[in-house]
């Protein structure tokens, strides 16, 4: 039996895209086979219709218009996504160590945060003598504080 996929385009206003920290518009495309969705691709943009023409050559796709379903979709992404940002190491360039701002710091663990207001991104480097590492990094939307803990 040979069955043609059916393709669903979702789109939802005012996502978080990871790599810019704004708010935007998030499109994706996927099928689905056996219960199980199949996500092709996704995108953000300024707009629906920049969404939109990032899956122009899918044309033959059904619009889905359940806002819960397109939210699934996003939130399987972002999971992939910080699923990875947990066991993914990088070392940076040796070059690195002999540059500003990590020449003149000592050896050891460093909490880099990217700007002052939330959602910002988080990162955990350990410097070592010749090498840097990227341990870890994540999107921090907000921190809830517990009134009876001190805060260094």
């Amino acid at each position: 039996m040979n069955e043609k996929k059916v393709y669903y385009l979702g789109i939802h206003q005012n996502m978080l895209e990871p790599v810019s920290l704004s708010y935007l518009c998030f499109g994706a495309l996927w099928y689905e086979d056996n219960n199980q969705r199949y996500i092709v691709g996704y995108g953000f943009g300024e707009n629906k219709i920049e969404v939109l023409r990032q899956f122009s050559n899918h044309s033959s796709c059904e619009k889905c218009m359940d806002p819960n379903i397109v939210r699934e979709v996003y939130r399987s992404i972002r999971d992939k996504q910080q699923k990875q940002d947990w066991s993914t190491r990088l070392r940076f360039p040796l070059s690195n160590v002999f540059r500003a701002p990590w020449k003149d710091v000592a050896s050891g663990w460093y909490i880099v945060r990217s700007r002052k207001i939330f959602p910002l991104h988080l990162s955990a480097i350990h410097k070592k003598r010749y090498r840097i590492w990227l341990e870890h990094w994540s999107i921090l939307l907000s921190v809830r504080v517990n009134p009876n803990c001190s805060l260094l």
